[in-house]
C-alpha cells in the first residue's frame, strides 16, 4: 500500500545514504537493473518484453529527465553487484532500504512498503502454538535469495535451516515436494500463491513479522541522480502517481499473469 506518512523523516534517512559528492553525470540513457518480482516486474522472455508496476513509474521518471531506458535483467540477489559494477544506473524492483544495503548503495525516498509474514501448509498450521515452533533445527524456512526475507528469516529462526530460492513461485514446488516446512513471504504473494493454489497455503496466525518501506537503489553517492529522482518521488506521492499506478498492477487478474 502506497502510504504518504512513509516520507517523514525521508531527510535523515536520506542522510545515511548520500554523500558529500557526486560520482556520476546523469546518463543519457538510464540502465536499469530489475529481476522478475511480480507485479513490480515481468519479464516476457518470449516477447522480449519487461513490464509492471516500476516501468510504468520509471516512464514518467524518463520523460521529467528527457532520458531513454534499458533494462538489465538479472536474478534478485545479483541486483546490488550489478548495480556496484556498474551494469545498471539504478535498481527498480520492489527493492527494500536495508542496513546493510546502504553500506553499499544510496537509495531515493521511499515509494512503497511490504508486509511480511509466514506462509505455511494449512494442514500443518494448527500444529504449531507459536512461531517459536519455527525456530528449530529441523525446520527448513524458505525465503527469496537475497531479499529481506532473508533476513527476517535469520532474525525469527535463527536455529532453523534457512533455504534460500531464486524466485518467490519456487516456493510452490519447494513444498508440494517436501524441501521447506514454511516459507517467509510478502505481500502481494501471499495473495497471489492462495490464487494458484486455493487452500493449500495460509499465513501462520495472520502474525506480522516485519513491514519493509521500498525505494530505488542507485550508486553509493550518486547524489546528482538522486536529485532527480526524489522530486520526482515526493510529487508522485503527493499527486496520487504511486497510488494510481499501484491500482492498475496490484490486481488479481495483473498478478496472476505468468502462474
Amino acid at each position: 500500500m502506497i502510504m504518504k506518512r512513509i516520507l517523514t523523516g525521508a531527510a535523515a534517512l536520506l542522510s545515511l545514504t548520500i554523500g558529500a559528492h557526486a560520482i556520476a553525470q546523469e546518463p543519457e540513457e538510464l540502465r536499469v537493473c530489475v529481476a522478475e518480482l511480480q507485479p513490480w516486474i515481468y519479464v516476457d522472455a518470449e516477447h522480449d518484453g519487461i513490464r509492471g508496476f516500476e516501468v510504468d513509474a520509471l516512464k514518467g521518471l524518463a520523460e521529467e529527465l528527457n532520458v531513454t531506458t534499458s533494462f538489465v535483467v538479472r536474478d534478485f540477489e545479483d541486483l546490488k553487484p550489478s548495480l556496484m559494477k556498474g551494469e545498471c544506473d539504478i535498481i527498480a524492483s520492489g527493492f527494500s532500504i536495508t542496513l546493510e544495503r546502504v553500506q553499499d548503495v544510496s537509495f531515493s525516498v521511499p515509494y512503497n512498503q511490504t508486509e511480511y509474514h509466514l506462509l505455511v501448509p494449512t494442514g500443518s498450521a494448527e500444529k504449531y502454538d507459536s512461531l517459536d515452533a519455527f525456530d528449530a533445527p529441523e525446520m527448513r524456512i524458505g525465503h527469496l535469495a537475497g531479499g529481506v526475507s532473508g533476513q527476517v528469516a535469520e532474525e525469527f529462526f535463527p536455529n532453523a535451516q534457512l533455504v534460500p530460492l531464486p524466485a518467490r513461485i519456487d516456493s510452490l514446488d519447494a513444498f508440494r515436494n517436501g524441501e521447506i516446512d514454511a516459507y517467509v513471504s510478502s505481500d502481494p504473494f501471499d495473495e497471489i500463491i492462495n490464487q494458484v493454489a486455493p487452500g493449500e497455503f495460509t499465513t501462520f496466525d495472520d502474525e506480522l513479522l516485519r513491514v519493509s518501506i521500498e525505494a530505488f537503489a542507485v550508486r553509493k553517492n550518486n547524489t546528482e541522480l538522486l536529485d532527480k529522482l526524489n522530486p520526482f518521488i515526493i510529487r508522485g506521492v503527493n499527486d496520487n502517481y504511486f497510488r494510481t499506478l499501484h491500482r492498475k498492477w496490484f490486481t488479481k487478474e495483473e498478478m496472476l499473469t505468468g502462474y
